[in-house]
């Protein structure tokens, strides 16, 4: 056997078969007959939907925030706080 090569098992008759060989040779057995084909795999873009990357957001202006005025309108005093 070839470096890279590794053997398969025959359905038929259990014999080592090299990967390379469509038919068994102790049997002849269609090793190939019955194969199914993986589907090929799917993008990220194709299973989303997805054609261009988005734009970023915009960020958004956020008005300042102090604690110390928010507390002041609940009512709560420094000790509570």
């Amino acid at each position: 056997m070839t470096e890279g090569a590794y053997e398969i098992i025959c359905q038929s008759c259990r014999a080592a078969v090299p990967s390379s060989a469509s038919t068994c040779p102790r049997c002849g057995h269609n090793l190939l007959a019955g194969t199914v084909q993986p589907p090929p795999l799917a993008s990220q873009a194709a299973l989303f939907g997805a054609t261009t990357i988005p734009a970023p957001l915009a960020p958004t202006a956020m008005p300042s925030f102090h604690a110390d005025t928010a507390y002041d309108r609940l009512g709560y005093t420094t000790a509570q706080r």
